[in-house]
Order: C-alpha cells, then sequence, then structure tokens
C-alpha cells in the first residue's frame, strides 16, 4: 500500500513543479507533465506489473482499496491537465480524452515490461500529446462514449451492488461465527433491514447509516464492516 502511494506522490511531485514553472504554450506543458508521469512509471514498471496479477479487478481488501484509490487520483489529475491544457473546449468528451491519454501511458508501459527497453520517452510523450491535440483539433464529428449522464448511472449501480455483495458476506460471517456473541441475532436483523433497504428505488440513506453505525459498534465486525461502509460512503458521496 506504501509503495503504492508513493507511486501517485511521485508523478504529482515530478510534475507539480512542470505546471508551476514551464513557460512555453500549453502543448509543451502538457507533453513535459506526461513525459515526468512516464518517467516515474517506468521506474514502478515491476510493482505494477505484480499488483495487476496479484490483485485483479473487483478483488476486496485494503490492498485494491487503496489501489482503487490511486487509479481515482489519477483520473482526477488526468483530468486537469487535459483541461488546463485544452479549456472548456474538451468539456463534453474530457472523459474519453482521459482514457485515450490512460490507455496510451498504459500500452506503452506494458510493452516497455516486455521488451525490456523502449525509444526515448520524450519522443512517446511527442506522440501521445500531438495525438490528443489531433482530436481536439478535429473533434466537430465526435461522440462521446463516455458521457457524464451514463458514467453516474453505471458507477452508483456498481457501488451499490458492491455494498449489497460485501453485506451478504458479512451475514455468512455472522451465521457461521463459533463465537459466543451475545448481539449475534441482533447484528443479523440489522444486516437484513440493511439489505432490504438497499434494494429500494431510494434507499432511504438516514436508516443505512444508522443501521451501519449501530453494527459498526460491534468489535468481531470491524474488519469485516470495512469494505462495506467505504463502497456506502462512495455511493452516497457520487452525484445525482
Amino acid at each position: 500500500m506504501a509503495l503504492v502511494n508513493q507511486l501517485h506522490d511521485d508523478i504529482l511531485h515530478a510534475a507539480t513543479p512542470l505546471a508551476s514553472e514551464h513557460t512555453g504554450s500549453p502543448l509543451e506543458w502538457l507533453q513535459s507533465t506526461i513525459s515526468a508521469e512516464l518517467k516515474v512509471s517506468t521506474n514502478y514498471q515491476k510493482l505494477l506489473h505484480a499488483v495487476a496479477i496479484e490483485f485483479p479487478p473487483n478483488s476486496t481488501g485494503a490492498v485494491p482499496e487503496t489501489i482503487d484509490n490511486f487509479h481515482r487520483r489519477l483520473y482526477a489529475w488526468h483530468k486537469r491537465i487535459l483541461t488546463e491544457a485544452f479549456g472548456a473546449r474538451v468539456d463534453a468528451y474530457l472523459d474519453d480524452l482521459v482514457f485515450v491519454l490512460e490507455g496510451s501511458i498504459n500500452h506503452y508501459l506494458v510493452r516497455f515490461f516486455w521488451l525490456g527497453s523502449a525509444p526515448p520517452i520524450s519522443r512517446i510523450a511527442a506522440f501521445i500529446t500531438q495525438s490528443l491535440n489531433a482530436i481536439v483539433q478535429h473533434d466537430e464529428h465526435l461522440t462521446p462514449a463516455f458521457s457524464h449522464t451514463w458514467q453516474d448511472n453505471i458507477d452508483r449501480h456498481q457501488q451499490l451492488e458492491a455494498v449489497i455483495d460485501q453485506l451478504n458476506n458479512l451475514r455468512t460471517t455472522v451465521r457461521q461465527t463459533t463465537r459466543a456473541i451475545s448481539t449475534r441475532d441482533n447484528d443479523l436483523a440489522a444486516i437484513n433491514l440493511v439489505l432490504a433497504e438497499l434494494t429500494e428505488n431510494t434507499p432511504r440513506e438516514f436508516l443505512v447509516d444508522a443501521l451501519l453505525a449501530q453494527l459498526k459498534t460491534r468489535d468481531y465486525l470491524t474488519t469485516e464492516l470495512t469494505s462495506a461502509l467505504t463502497s456506502w460512503n462512495n455511493w452516497k458521496g457520487t452525484p445525482r
């Protein structure tokens, strides 16, 4: 987890001075920023490869949550640098543009890993920047694929499904525990109430919050409840 966080910090540390000191055009600044990210990421290639194998998508636990948070922060960073480079013109398809940027970076990094060598990073950063600029300069007929409305609906559905899956796992844990827990029946009832509420078209947040807060006071559920609480808080924080 510390290494994943260090990767994020190193990328921002390498790129931030460029933003404050660069005197060139917005495209030159973007190219320098991409180049800085490629250099830092190249140094972490083995870590990135190992993490991808050990923790595939939809894994649960502290490490996958840290990785997910890293991706979210990096995604937000990429949105910001593209907005600074191209302005409001790209607002309608900004998410798609981020995918083009991240897809390019990721595939180059994978290629570096398997080849064991790479062309000059400055040349790669220049090509990625020129490709992004070509898209923006000829965007008259672009149709955004990843619209904000579609993204928000999908994200909210997936986050709610994650809460339900994690609570179902929690219910199984409570049912199968061999420990003498005086609140076991009440805890099962609370979990069932939360699950029932989450299947409603509009879950009552105050009720779910109250029930989860009650469950959180149980020492034997602290670890198992963490993922569900994180997913629930993410769902509540998603624009709607």
